[in-house]
């Protein structure tokens, strides 16, 4: 999914960290999307989550710069 990927937990809340993501629409695809993003990964990671523990997490903040850095909060404590 991505070369550099890591998982951490700050302040009760589990952290992804995303570089060089190997499916981002603007860096594999070269799509200008100006201030969106189509980021696939925040989805993916919720489902198997959500498959695992059975409920979903919810997101607290999102910091994502297509093609470049990608870090997605989520607060399993639900």
């Amino acid at each position: 999914m991505a070369e550099e990927l890591s998982f951490e937990t700050e302040d009760g809340k589990s952290i992804v960290t995303i570089q060089s993501c190997l499916i981002c629409p603007k860096r594999v695809g070269g799509y200008d999307l100006e201030s969106e993003t189509a980021c696939p990964v925040g989805g993916i990671i919720m489902g198997a989550i959500t498959f695992v523990k059975g409920e979903s997490p919810s997101l607290p903040n999102i910091n994502l710069k297509p093609s470049e850095y990608c870090r997605i909060s989520l607060d399993l404590s639900k």
